[in-house]
């Protein structure tokens, strides 16, 4: 953000106490110029990065708190109650600030058909998240978030 920030205050300075040598529609043509490429750069540096997620905790119900599970479902399979589990993840926002957000593991849905979003691992709740596979440590979580099989490189 503070680069975007720079690249919007700068061109206009420079147009304001440029050169008289330089004709006013070549002023305004670089000035938008620069202003273009400098915001158009952070805008797809954000996109890209923004499904980033930094920390990630998983609780076993809505609330951190300790609750009393029913009697069928302590039977249910460990995929089932994995699926039950709430997750949040903290992800980046454009200015540099952490967002969190939480959704069900049984929510979550693999990497949309042709997304052009390259650094994308899932989706859940509409948002788009990346994980690093290879240093995820819970390999029935991650299996579950990527709905496939697990690759070797990820294992």
């Amino acid at each position: 953000f503070p680069t975007a920030a720079f690249s919007r205050a700068t061109p206009p300075a420079v147009f304001f106490h440029g050169s008289e040598s330089v004709p006013l529609s070549g002023q305004i043509a670089i000035t938008g110029i620069t202003m273009f490429a400098s915001l158009g750069s952070t805008a797809a540096i954000q996109f890209l990065f923004s499904p980033y997620v930094l920390r990630m905790a998983k609780f076993s119900s809505d609330s951190s708190a300790a609750v009393e599970v029913p009697a069928e479902r302590e039977k249910a399979s460990p995929t089932s109650r994995l699926k039950d589990s709430i997750l949040e993840a903290t992800t980046m926002t454009f200015f540099g600030g952490e967002m969190t957000s939480k959704f069900k593991v049984g929510d979550a849905q693999k990497r949309p058909e042709g997304s052009a979003r390259p650094f994308v691992s899932f989706t859940a709740g509409g948002r788009p998240y990346f994980v690093h596979a290879s240093v995820f440590e819970d390999k029935a979580l991650l299996r579950q978030l990527l709905g496939r099989p697990l690759k070797d490189t990820e294992k």
